[in-house]
């Protein structure tokens, strides 16, 4: 993908004042809000990958290149907005650019994690009746959060931990009713062994993983765990609950986004008006 020069977006803008951007973390973001606006989207506004971008940071991928685009745009009068995955944003206090609105739930894989969704995607999208939609989040829920305390722990040490990148089908495993067993111990090794970390640290990590644990216990759910995770668990559930094949759930959850949900989450009302209204 060629990517534009900050220098060239804002001469666009002064070119065209009417134009409204919002700009977003990755494709997929563009796919779920165009389809979420559907012929509501004035003719004046579109939505960009920060891909799009000629933009760069140290590290953080493209989250950190929104929002550093979003600052560096923000002192201009161009009608530029951001859409930002909130991560551990909101438990760490982490300052957002004025032009950013940040997701309701940790990220924007949990506008499609709801149990309603997972339920339309695993009957409907599957086609299985079998399993306790109950069981089968609690068991998710339990399993992304020790993920997420990993991901946390990994920050405090100064690890980074390949987390993301890991196959999580080789430490978790499912049983016929979906619920979930962790291989904890597996995982930490596994990732100290990606990272060339020396295994005589595995204690530390572990009482860091444990220490975060904790701290997630405080808050909801769908506001510590990962989506990604979450697709990759729900992958190995839906497999355990009689799935037949080598299959992703993802496109299934994406596809369970229902509209009149919309008010449930005030910022990405907000981001929905923004690209709709006239101006």
């Amino acid at each position: 993908m060629l990517r534009r020069p900050v220098a060239a977006i804002l001469s666009a803008h002064v070119f065209d004042a009417e134009r409204r951007e919002l700009y977003v973390e990755g494709v997929r973001d563009r796919a779920f809000l165009y389809w979420v606006l559907g012929p509501t989207r004035d003719i004046n506004s579109i939505v960009v990958p920060i891909d799009a971008v000629e933009v760069y940071v140290d590290g953080g991928g493209n989250r950190e290149r929104l929002k550093q685009f979003l600052i560096e745009v923000e002192k201009h009068p161009a009608d530029i907005r951001g859409l930002i995955d909130a991560d551990n944003g909101r438990m760490l206090n982490e300052e957002f650019p004025r032009n950013a609105w940040v997701t309701d739930l940790r990220d924007a894989e949990g506008y499609i994690l709801g149990r309603d969704n997972i339920e339309a995607a695993l009957r409907l999208g599957f086609g299985i009746d079998r399993g306790d939609i109950e069981t089968i989040v609690s068991s998710l829920h339990l399993a992304a959060r020790f993920l997420a305390a990993v991901r946390i722990a990994s920050v405090h040490l100064g690890l980074q931990l390949p987390v993301s990148e890991m196959r999580l089908s080789r430490y978790i495993k499912a049983d016929r009713n979906g619920v979930v067993a962790v291989d904890d111990g597996g995982i930490l090794s596994a990732l100290c062994q990606s990272a060339s970390i020396s295994l005589r640290r595995l204690g530390e990590i572990q009482e860091s993983v444990e220490s975060a644990l904790q701290e997630l216990l405080t808050s909801p759910a769908e506001h510590v765990v990962h989506g990604k995770d979450c697709t990759k668990i729900l992958t190995v559930q839906f497999v355990g609950l009689g799935a037949a094949g080598s299959i992703d759930v993802a496109p299934a959850l994406w596809s369970s986004f229902n509209r009149d949900k919309l008010p449930d989450f005030p910022e990405l009302m907000n981001v929905v008006n923004y690209l709709s209204a006239p101006r």
